[in-house]
């Protein structure tokens, strides 16, 4: 394993690491994205996919705007662009970039292509609207649909040289917003302005400004803070640390409770660069720690280290949960883990890329194996209901021959304030 450290890295490299292209990917990788989705469309005998997430989108054409990415399997890909067309050009490779008004502009591209009738039509099941998906089976009476999210996702799943440089550049802006943290974090200060100092920090540096999830409908701050007893309330879509938020319509994130000497402070949050992202969680002390939380941080630190060391290409996914997990049951602290006690939740962590939550979960259920290329965050905590938390969290590249930790702030309790 190869680590960096903020010992080792400055606030210079930020503008040493240039990206490797026009926003990072040339216009033959693109190429090379759409042959591989043909042939994984060859696979299941899809004649046409309709591509409409806009992660998904972007991942083969170049382009974030609000568009319907159209994939025959034996004939050029057409870009149908709701909005600003002239901004699709300038961003995108693909040649065919049309306006559209709605879903009825696909029936007509496909029935100019003689896709009409009789080919298999792939959607993404897991992240298609039902009212998008309602229209194309109007639309398309005679057409049969078939799930291209899993090839989709896997092939997503394996990043390419090009998109690595991206999440090392976003590892970078992370890291300079957390000594940017530390520095300022003292009693007094609220949960709200330590995340709003860390946002304008990597606003800053080149951080987009969002996390994006594939669930339709997610809508989460990119930084969470939760200090004092505030770390203990699991939460989110997962198992989390992340602070009751700022009301009842927003129950995720920072509050306005302000630090108290001998608090915990869990800061959680994604950077996001060129569309790529980086997923980093870091414990603090405000004064001396206790006991009990220089154990349990002691308790995280060797449970993530135990699966960090196993990470190699060929081992089942599995493997990683299951090394924390004998590290956490060992010292006595089973039913706190990822809030296991309470919710029965198994997991370690997870994909990072262009969505901040990507396949492969890392949990005991999960067979799938490890590749090279493949880009994990490992997010070990400990939640205590009335207490608090302890979070530390990483991303990591995996190499050949085990992995390089893309993370580099320092991976220790750290004491401030």
């Amino acid at each position: 394993m190869r680590e960096m450290t903020d010992d080792t890295v400055g606030c210079s490299d930020l503008e040493m690491e240039p990206a490797p292209g026009p926003d990072g990917v040339t216009a033959e990788e693109y190429r090379l994205r759409m042959h591989a989705l043909k042939e994984a469309m060859a696979r299941r005998n899809i004649g046409v996919s309709v591509v409409h997430n806009s992660r998904d989108v972007f991942y083969y054409s170049g382009t974030g705007l609000y568009c319907t990415l159209i994939v025959p399997r034996d004939d050029d890909p057409v870009l149908l662009v709701r909005i600003n067309a002239a901004r699709a050009h300038e961003d995108s490779w693909i040649p065919q970039i049309r306006e559209s008004t709605g879903p009825g502009d696909v029936k007509e591209v496909l029935g100019e292509l003689g896709l009409l009738d009789g080919p298999m039509v792939g959607i993404e099941e897991d992240a298609t609207v039902v009212s998008f998906h309602r229209k194309l089976l109007d639309l398309l009476p005679g057409a049969r649909f078939l799930d291209i999210s899993t090839a989709i996702l896997d092939q997503r799943m394996v990043k390419s040289p090009a998109e690595i440089g991206l999440i090392r550049r976003a590892a970078a802006i992370s890291d300079q917003a957390f000594r940017e943290v530390r520095r300022s974090l003292r009693p007094g200060i609220s949960e709200m302005d330590i995340a709003v100092e860390m946002e304008s920090s990597k606003r800053r540096a080149g951080h987009d400004g969002a996390n994006v999830g594939r669930r339709p409908g997610v809508v989460a701050p990119t930084v969470f803070v939760a200090s004092g007893p505030n770390a203990g309330l699991a939460s989110g879509y997962w198992v989390s640390t992340i602070g009751p938020g700022p009301s009842n319509a927003f129950p995720y994130g920072p509050s306005l409770r302000k630090v108290k000497k001998g608090d915990m402070v869990v800061v959680d949050h994604g950077t996001v660069y060129r569309g790529y992202h980086c997923d980093e969680g870091r414990t603090l002390s405000v004064g001396r720690p206790g006991v009990k939380l220089k154990r349990l941080f002691d308790v995280v630190r060797r449970a993530e280290d135990a699966a960090i060391q196993r990470v190699k290409p060929g081992l089942p996914v599995s493997e990683l949960y299951m090394a924390a997990l004998r590290v956490v049951e060992d010292a006595g602290y089973r039913k706190y883990f990822m809030g296991y006690g309470q919710y029965g939740v198994e997991y370690l962590g997870h994909g990072v890329g262009l969505e901040i939550d990507e396949p492969p979960l890392i949990g005991p259920g999960n067979a799938s194996l490890i590749e090279e290329g493949m880009v994990l965050a490992l997010e070990p905590k400990l939640i205590v209901p009335g207490w608090g938390g302890v979070d530390l969290e990483d991303t990591l590249y995996v190499t050949c021959d085990g992995c390089e930790l893309l993370t580099r702030s320092r991976r220790e309790l750290v004491e401030v304030g």
